[in-house]
């Protein structure tokens, strides 16, 4: 699987390679990162902290899917931030979202073995 984040682009051999690269974190605990075993589909995830957003796109011009958040005391209506591509690129995305770093890591975990929708995330189709 080819990954890609703000400083490095990879090639992960084993799902332990993913988690490791997935935990990398830039400035005030940010990163983002690209996903894929060829062209499309690919996945997205940007990090701050805790909290992460991900995006999974199964072919070109589809606009793609993203999780129904499930964190609790992040408030529905309002947005966290999170960076595109660098940290000038600042990303703002509704709470509704968002979800925690583990589960994003634990979607990627999925598409690592398999390139369908991981199952693990509740999605939102756009």
């Amino acid at each position: 699987m080819k990954a890609e984040d703000f400083e490095n682009t990879v090639e992960i051999k084993s799902d332990g390679e993913l988690v490791d690269f997935l935990a990398r974190r830039i400035g005030n605990e940010v990163n983002s990162f690209w996903l894929s075993h060829k062209q499309h589909p690919s996945m997205s995830i940007m990090v701050n902290g805790k909290y992460a957003t991900i995006m999974y796109f199964p072919k070109a011009r589809h606009p793609g899917f993203r999780p129904v958040g499930n964190v609790k005391e992040l408030k529905a209506g309002e947005t966290s931030t999170f960076f595109l591509d660098d940290l000038r690129q600042e990303q703002r995305v509704l709470n509704d979202a968002v979800i925690p770093v583990a589960d994003a890591v634990k979607a990627a975990k999925e598409f690592f073995y398999d390139d369908q929708l991981p199952a693990s995330i509740r999605w939102f189709e756009l």
